[in-house]
């Protein structure tokens, strides 16, 4: 039959092939994968570093320095007593959010060019911002082409990052992928390409191999939700891989290599995602929740014994809940059982489901990959925790939760010298003297200085991230920084007004307020901000005026009209704030403030039976209202409904048991009973 015919001669080509294989084999031809990596074909149109012959060098490209790279430019004709140096990683080693004169690269150049003050040091910080393992494998063909004495790798916070645009990009292609991989591991098909490469002319000089097209420069964040253990050792299996091959490509063309593990910020820095295990049950998690709940306010009250018991409950329930475990650093931290709080910091570190930090595994598998490779390791993690108090690496070494102060840049700079010192690579091996390097390097600079050559947009990042974290005094700090840099950052001056409004700084909110209404007159959110802080400072009149401002802006806005009323109530105009307050619930009749500040005043102006379903719905929509309950409470009693205004007085009380206002109407209540007797 003809189908048996196709088979045998399926099976008869399938015979012949492997017969092919094994003999090439035996006869110790290599596949091309042994020798070559498929990644530098990834593309070859996108180049980080351009030529400049008019000056005699090589320098960064605009496109790549625009966002993702520092503007670095070394000799195109390297020195003959050159050491070129390359520094690549992700936003870290680029030196986010400062750039590259305060990234370890440069104080590392300055202390190496003292110490062999006969080489002439090229420094070149090719780190890029968001740059994972994957962009650096290919990147690493363009930087092998410019003569390098060493490459430095920083890498391991950005391996979730991109996860599903580099799973597509590989998908688009991923027909030719398999195909290549297929081709590369057939030592046929390089036997036969390395015969037709020797037969056919050599091509025109492509210049410098360069990074990918498919990928482009630069990196649009996208971060990974709800990882779990699967997702996370799927991600450390492919860094091991991307890490494997940078080492072999560097080892191909005879480059020393350095690899440095990661440092991340444990004590100060609280995981962006917990999650449970999906056969945690409902009522565990929930027990877990309560727990928590109960724990946090009593760490902030200075009493961790009694929140280490609900937590260590909690963690008995839920020991895969990343915001449970750095709870439980914070108590165990509180007690100075240091050890502990370091495995929970970790812990929580390792489990958060939106990683942004690396992982253990990560900095395992760089020292893993740097001894079985006999690969230069410099231990960044180790170091910083060595140079912590109690080994709690923190915001004295991180800015945020990745990016080292301009003294953890130090640090890393001398432990990559001390490392370079000790292998010879530059000369004779040298005991490292620490004191050489800080006369070399000197001093960390302060934030001020630091912050000069910073970009703007950077500095507004860093601040957006830190006051989400709830670290206000550092987010502050940052904002002012990036308005030092562009004062005219309207939306970095609106969120610093918004921060010192929460501080209670409310004269300063209202000069970044200003500052942004200055530059963009009609930005809603400057001119409530304003508005709240005129009315925070007595300016009543100014106040309304401004909210009177807003609603001409956006006539639409619920927030406006809120607070236009809420400036009229507070200078003695309850009717016409009382109208301001029913035209916000025109345009939102489910906004809570607006419920709950028309149900206040109708209760104030007697006119109780019309504020209590205001007041009903606004606590079904938020219950934690503590100001609606009260005058609920008191519009109930007003109505003689007292039995009601008990219980809104007790639940109340429930939650603040010294509550004055509270016992004073549970107290008049009880009078009024007796009165009635």
């Amino acid at each position: 039959m003809l189908w048996k015919n196709i088979l045998t001669a399926v099976l008869a080509l399938v015979a012949t092939f492997a017969i092919a294989e094994a003999i090439l084999w035996g006869a110790g031809v290599q596949p091309l994968v042994a020798e070559r990596d498929p990644y530098a074909g990834f593309s070859r149109r996108v180049r980080v570093f351009e030529d400049d012959p008019a000056r005699g060098v090589i320098q960064t490209s605009s496109r790549a320095a625009a966002q993702s790279f520092n503007a670095q430019e070394f000799a195109a004709d390297k020195p003959p007593d050159g050491f070129r140096f390359f520094v690549l990683g992700g936003s870290s080693a680029f030196g986010f959010p400062w750039g590259a004169k305060v990234a370890f690269a440069q104080p590392l150049a300055d202390a190496l060019a003292a110490t062999w003050p006969e080489r002439t040091i090229e420094p070149v910080n090719a780190a890029g911002m968001s740059y994972g393992s994957h962009r650096l494998r290919v990147l690493m063909h363009e930087v092998l082409a410019y003569e390098p004495d060493l490459i430095i790798i920083d890498s391991g916070h950005n391996e979730f990052v991109e996860r599903q645009f580099y799973r597509d990009a590989l998908a688009r292609g991923a027909a030719v992928g398999r195909l290549r991989g297929l081709l590369y591991s057939w030592r046929l098909y390089g036997l036969m390409t390395r015969l037709i490469a020797r037969i056919r002319p050599a091509p025109e000089p492509v210049e410098a191999t360069t990074t990918g097209e498919l990928l482009g420069l630069d990196v649009a964040r996208e971060e990974a939700r709800n990882v779990r253990d699967e997702e996370r050792e799927s991600v450390r299996l492919t860094f091991e891989e991307n890490l494997r091959a940078i080492v072999d490509l560097a080892r191909q063309r005879s480059v020393p290599i350095v690899l440095c593990t990661v440092a991340s910020n444990l004590r100060d820095w609280r995981p962006n995602q917990a999650v449970f295990f999906e056969s945690t049950e409902t009522a565990a998690r929930n027990n877990v929740l309560s727990l928590l709940g109960k724990a946090v306010p009593l760490l902030a009250q200075g009493s961790p014994v009694e929140a280490l018991g609900l937590l260590e409950q909690a963690r008995t329930l839920a020991p895969e809940h990343a915001g449970v475990n750095y709870q439980l650093g914070r108590a165990y931290e509180a007690l100075s059982r240091w050890e502990e709080a370091r495995v929970s910091y970790e812990r929580a570190r390792d489990l958060d489901a939106q990683p942004s930090r690396a992982p253990a595994a990560i900095n395992e598998t760089i020292r893993q990959v740097a001894a079985q490779t006999g690969t230069l390791l410099v231990d960044v993690e180790r170091d910083f925790a060595a140079a912590s108090e109690h080994g709690l690496t923190g915001l004295d070494l991180i800015e945020d939760y990745v990016h080292p102060t301009p003294r953890g840049h130090r640090l890393i700079a001398l432990s990559i010298w001390k490392a370079l010192n000790r292998s010879g690579l530059l000369g004779e091996p040298r005991h490292p003297d620490e004191k050489a390097f800080w006369e070399a390097a000197g001093p960390p600079p302060e934030r001020e200085a630091a912050a000069h050559d910073a970009r703007a947009g950077f500095l507004y990042n860093m601040a957006l991230v830190l006051a989400h974290q709830g670290l206000t005094k550092r987010a502050i700090e940052t904002y002012r920084d990036c308005l030092e840099i562009e004062p005219r950052h309207y939306v970095a001056a609106y969120n610093l007004g918004l921060l010192l409004f929460q501080q209670d700084a409310y004269a300063e909110a209202a000069v970044q307020f200003s500052a942004a209404l200055a530059v963009e007159p009609r930005h809603l959110g400057s001119i409530l901000g304003l508005g709240m802080a005129e009315a925070k400072m007595g300016q009543v009149d100014a106040a309304a005026e401004t909210f009177r401002e807003a609603t001409r802006v956006d006539p639409g806005s619920v927030e406006a009209w809120n607070g236009l009323g809420y400036a009229l109530e507070i200078s003695g105009k309850r009717d016409e704030a009382m109208a301001a307050y029913e035209d916000a619930l025109l345009r939102d009749p489910h906004h809570v403030p607006a419920l709950t500040n028309l149900g206040v005043a109708l209760v104030a102006a007697g006119q109780a039976a019309r504020g209590i379903p205001l007041l009903r719905e606004s606590l079904a929509l938020n219950h934690a209202q503590p100001r609606a309950r009260y005058a609920l409470a008191e519009g109930l009693a007003a109505t003689g409904e007292l039995a009601e205004a008990e219980s809104q007085y007790r639940t109340i009380l429930e939650r603040r048991p010294d509550d004055v206002r509270a016992r004073t109407g549970l107290a008049s209540i009880q009078k009024l009973r007796r009165q009635a007797r």
